[in-house]
């Protein structure tokens, strides 16, 4: 029994010589025995010989020595002991050898007597005690005879530590941090479960843990958790380093300091600090008024003004030159449309900006260039101003790490408690350091530690970064956040720790006893409730569409700073106007009397440091009013009008990412071979198994074959498989046989009338079962038997949702049919109307002989561009002049701005939408979405294979069309490009929900 004992310490003992060399007769020799075994000599005084003619030691002799054993820690795990006792005398208790008595044998140590009973019958019994001053507790192991050799008892075959779990109610010491005193009265009632969380959520974590050993407990209260402090720890750690309690009951972080002092069990609270923000608004990062399109779209917008720009110019141009037009009669014609730079300029920017013009075009032509110009620029304003409400309700995404936290603009708060002090002032990482001493506690300001409840309120009022437990602050956020706000939260670690484990005192005999108990409260969920009663998850978004933000100045900065530069630049061009129509006044007065061979003055005014500038009264009339006076000098004035109407229209008005389903399956079989105590033998092939030559290749091909019993496939690459492996290892416990593993590179499928990969391995006896998942098809039935289906995985193609203008015209979305209908309907009644009434008061006018070039004239186009202005929200320059008239007007324009109102609104929702309109695989034909598929063999094999006409023509016509590489991909490549590409479709596995 000594010789085959694995034991890493082994020491054989005699309390009396023997009468015999019974010991040598049976070849036993303990202290030979030791040497050989021991990882590490005891003193050789303790390693004695059976032998009467060798050694005799007496009683004290051997206690002496087990003292001394005692004081080197000898009798603590993992040391082991066999102890023989040849004395037969009846004592009180006939397990305990006098010689250890007064030793502290405690649990997790492993003493065994063997008591000689009688001749050639022995006893064996491991001996414990629970604490130093309780009665001993023996454990018969088994007896031991001549004939039946060794029989071990029932009991014995768990391990120690489960069968010493009674502690026959010994006191044990737990220690809690305790910040708030309040905190003492309220453990376990739930007021106020928001001070020292970790602490409350622990405390019937421990009690169960105690009623689990048969323990009763005594606790201790400390108000920190413990750090080094002039080399001494203080807290909960100093007092589990100095044994004055067992078990640290409030979780402590697991750090390299502490390793050598306490002793880590389990970490049962998943709770993590963190800096818990509102991600700031778009505003703080970017200018609105830029990201509204993209650059593509801007260059485009830009190409269509020039193209307009020189279309205007054109006509404007023509019209001029066919009117023949000159200097006189553009001064009465100022209603028209110049043909120069700078006024077709000056039309364009203000359609642009759904401004009015005091000058048109008259001509039909010129007309529509106007009406193009009008509606292009609407739909560029409208599509800009809804892009520009959906931006402002935006937040931005660029703080994701500590260095983006740190040259942000946001203010920084700490929650304020013990561990958060000491860590966040002991940083020496820079990133980490910089954010204390610049954010959290600069110099001369007081460190920003705040209550739990102050730091939630000021991240909900935006721009700040709140370090805080956050299951313990998301309750707050419950509280006082709305739906919409908590959308916008985001998380940054700052502590370079792990979540917090239960800490233990170093060389504790009950360690094991303390691993057991606290993951057995684990595995059956106690510790999972009282997690969920005082911890909250984060807050999952709803509502994020009815959350409105106000506009701040932010939001308006740019313009702001448009406007800004825009009066500085103007105040300086009106400062050079100034100066140069002073200049130009005096040039041209000189001009004028070198003419006429005489000096024509005029007074502009008068300047002195303190008035300044007094301009003259005559200066503020026009060049040609003050000098109409042309002494007598002929001047002959000749006037072309090809249309009379010319003469009134002079100031009108006008204004848009391998193998994912091999590695899925794999780890699920990991557990069949432990099951069946089998030893798993790894082959590997590329594909999954197809016939071809009427044989099966690849996975399908190896356990055809029986080269495999489990289809599997390259343990780095095949989630399909991995999922599935740890599913089989419980099969071959069960039947009790040993699993030999072979790969295949293929599921298998006909080729040449056989099965190739896994399918072939199992069609030709080669492999009993097929470790992968795998499809269910009529050709497979024939060879193959399919047992269950334990996978949730299927294959499918992925998209994204395609925005809705890719399917449709936004600007006619807006409104159903029949509003269009009434919409038309209402222009042409208005323009009847319109008509109407024109006519009606031109008539009255040419009675009174009272013509105005402002009144609005009765011939359709003017009504129509009218109407057309009201529509765009631009201005007019004529207008009815009667009461009537201007009733319609007003009714004209206040219909037009409540349907311009619901048609830009209308256009902000639709322009955050996506297409529903692909549903079917017809729709992912017809549709412009670019198409990929995983790179696997059942993708290349059942995509070319496909006979239904709508799958035939999504790989001929998407997939593989011709004159081009098919597009199969890997996975994180098409997984990339579905983020990237707008347009794109990748099919690949899904896991189902």
């Amino acid at each position: 029994m000594l010789v085959n004992s694995s034991d890493p310490y082994l020491i054989a003992l005699s309390k009396s010589c023997c009468t015999n060399c019974s010991c040598r007769s049976r070849r036993v020799k303990p202290g030979y025995q030791f040497k050989e075994l021991g990882r590490r000599k005891l003193p050789r005084e303790l390693i004695t010989d059976p032998c009467p003619h060798t050694t005799m030691m007496r009683k004290n002799h051997i206690i002496l020595r087990l003292h001394g054993c005692e004081k080197a820690k000898y009798f603590r795990s993992p040391y082991r002991w066999i102890i023989f006792d040849n004395n037969r005398v009846i004592r009180e208790n006939i397990f305990i050898p006098e010689a250890i008595k007064r030793r502290k044998i405690y649990p997790d140590i492993e003493v065994m007597n063997i008591k000689n009973i009688r001749n050639d019958y022995y006893e064996l019994y491991f001996i414990y005690k629970v604490v130093d001053d309780s009665e001993w507790k023996a454990e018969l192991y088994g007896v031991w005879n001549l004939k039946d050799r060794l029989q071990k008892s029932v009991n014995m075959t768990q391990p120690t530590s489960i069968r010493r779990l009674d502690l026959n109610r010994h006191e044990i010491k737990i220690a809690y941090v305790i910040t708030n005193n309040d905190s003492l009265h309220h453990l376990s009632d739930g007021i106020n479960d928001h001070i020292d969380t970790i602490t409350k959520v622990n405390v019937l974590a421990t009690n169960h843990l105690m009623d689990f050993l048969n323990a009763s407990r005594k606790f201790v209260f400390v108000d920190t958790w413990g750090y080094p402090v002039n080399n001494t720890w203080n807290g909960m750690t100093g007092c589990l380093a100095r044994g004055e309690v067992e078990i640290g009951g409030s979780p402590m972080f697991f750090t390299l300091a502490r390793l050598p002092i306490v002793e880590f069990i389990s970490s049962p609270v998943p709770s993590r600090s963190k800096f818990v923000f509102l991600q700031p608004k778009l505003s703080y990062e970017n200018n609105l008024f830029i990201l509204s399109f993209r650059h593509s779209v801007w260059y485009s917008i830009g190409a269509v003004i020039i193209f307009l720009f020189l279309a205007l110019f054109g006509v404007t141009f023509w019209e001029w030159k066919r009117n023949d037009h000159d200097v006189g009669s553009r001064i009465s014609e100022a209603g028209i449309l110049r043909a120069n730079t700078s006024d077709v300029a000056i039309l364009i920017f203000g359609a642009t900006c759904q401004q009015g013009s005091p000058v048109e075009l008259k001509g039909t032509l010129g007309r529509v260039v106007l009406l193009v110009l009008f509606l292009t620029v609407l739909f560029l304003h409208t599509s800009f101003s809804a892009n520009i409400v959906a931006l402002l309700q935006s937040s931005s995404s660029r703080i994701r790490t500590l260095e983006d936290l740190l040259q942000s603009r946001l203010k920084f708060g700490v929650h304020d408690n013990p561990f958060n002090r000491h860590y966040f002032s002991t940083m020496s990482e820079p990133i980490r350091k910089a954010i204390y001493d610049t954010k959290i506690a600069p110099p001369g300001v007081q460190p920003r530690f705040l209550s739990m409840e102050d730091g939630v309120q000021k991240i909900r009022q935006g721009l700040f970064a709140f370090h805080m437990e956050t299951g313990v602050g998301y309750k707050f956020v419950g509280k006082y956040f709305e739906e919409g706000e908590k959308c916008g939260l985001y998380e940054i670690q700052y502590l370079q720790v792990a979540d917090p484990w239960i800490a233990v005192r170093k060389k504790t005999p009950y360690l094991e006893m303390y691993k057991i108990g606290t993951k057995r409260i684990i595995e059956h969920g106690l510790q999972y409730r009282e997690n969920r009663r005082l911890y909250e998850r984060r807050p999952t978004c709803s509502g994020n569409d009815g959350n409105f933000v106000s506009v701040s100045m932010v939001d308006c900065y740019p313009a702001i700073l448009v406007l800004s530069y825009g009066i500085l630049i103007a105040t300086l061009i009106l400062f050079i106007e100034v100066l140069y129509r002073y200049k130009l006044n005096i040039l041209k007065a000189y001009k004028i009397g070198q003419k006429n061979n005489e000096w024509i003055l005029e007074y502009f005014g008068s300047w002195d440091q303190k008035h300044g500038l007094v301009k003259s009264i005559k200066m503020q009339m026009s060049i040609a009013i003050r000098r109409k006076d042309l002494r007598g000098e002929p001047i002959t004035i000749s006037t072309i009008i090809t249309d009379n109407r010319t003469k009134s229209e002079l100031y009108n008005m006008r204004n848009i990412h391998r193998d994912t389903l091999t590695k899925s399956s794999f780890r699920q079989y990991m557990p069949i071979y432990d099951f069946i105590n089998a030893t798993k033998v790894i082959m590997y092939a590329d594909t999954w198994g197809y016939l071809v030559n009427g044989t099966f290749n690849g996975m399908v091909g190896q356990m055809a074959r029986g080269e495999a019993e489990l289809g599997g496939l390259n343990i780095h690459r095949d989630t399909l498989t991995k999922s599935s492996f740890r599913q089989y290892m419980p099969i071959y416990d069960f039947i009790n046989a040993t699993k030999v593993i072979m790969y295949a590179d293929t599921w298998g499928y006909l080729v040449n009338g056989t099965f190739n990969g896994m399918v072939g391995q199992m069609a030709r006896g080669e492999a009993e079962l097929g470790g992968t998942l795998i499809f269910i098809t009529r050709e497979r039935l024939s060879v193959l038997n399919y047992m269950n289906y334990p996978g949730s995985l299927s294959v499918k193609f992925v998209f994204r949702e395609p925005a809705l203008s890719y399917q449709h015209n936004l600007f006619l979305l807006p409104f159903k049919p029949i509003v269009w209908c009434c919409i038309i309907a209402l222009v042409f009644i208005l323009i009847f109307i319109l008509y109407i009434n024109a006519r009606w008061e031109c008539i009255k006018a040419q009675n009174e002989d009272m013509l105005d070039n402002s009144v609005l004239k009765p011939n359709i186009s003017d009504i129509a561009i009218l109407v057309m202005s009201a529509i765009s929200q631009q201005g007019s320059s004529t207008e009815l002049k009667g009461a009537l008239g201007r009733s319609v007007m007003f009714i004209l324009f206040l219909a037009f701005v409540f349907l311009y109102t619901s048609y830009s609104a209308s256009i902000v929702a639709l322009l955050q939408s996506s297409s529903s309109a692909i549903r079917t695989l017809s729709d992912l034909l017809d549709s412009r979405l670019e198409l990929g598929a995983e790179d696997t063999p059942y993708n290349r094999h059942y995509f070319p294979a496909a006979t239904e006409p709508v799958k035939k023509a999504i790989f001929q016509n998407k997939i593989a069309p011709r004159g081009s590489k098919p597009n199969f991909m890997k996975l994180e490549d098409g997984v990339r490009k579905l983020q990237k590409v707008e347009i794109y479709l990748y099919h690949h596995k899904v896991k189902k929900k």
